[in-house]
């Protein structure tokens, strides 16, 4: 089962420059649902900053990139503007266990010489 395990820290402050506590939260993934209609995070301790881990299931997503958008909602009933992580889902039943060497290595600066033209990287493998 895929799953994205998520901190996120959540902080509000109201124009006057008082917080207030953040008591409700709420995420939404790629597309944006209405205010109040995300899936909610429980806040546990309602306060001006919440630190506040939650689980994101991500069996239902395509293999790719997704955006995770997170609102919060104050004491005073005020939705905070969305925050966002891209994430990206991958197929892990296809990932290689093993990695080949690396047996080379090349920089440069500005313009890509191209491969192999590049100044080369002494390396032990």
């Amino acid at each position: 089962m895929k799953s994205l395990y998520l901190t996120i820290f959540f902080a509000i402050v109201s124009f006057l420059g008082r917080a207030q506590n953040i008591t409700q939260a709420e995420y939404f993934i790629n597309t944006d649902p209405g205010v109040g209609n995300g899936t909610p995070i429980t806040i546990t301790t309602p306060n001006d900053t919440v630190l506040q881990p939650f689980t994101v299931p991500t069996s239902s997503l395509a293999f790719g990139p997704h955006t995770l958008w997170i609102r919060t909602m104050d004491a005073n009933g005020s939705w905070s503007i969305y925050d966002d992580i891209i994430f990206y889902v991958s197929d892990t039943t296809s990932l290689v266990t093993t990695q080949p060497e690396i047996v080379g290595a090349e920089y440069f600066f500005d313009t890509d010489p191209g491969v192999g033209n590049g100044t080369n990287i002494n390396i032990t493998a």
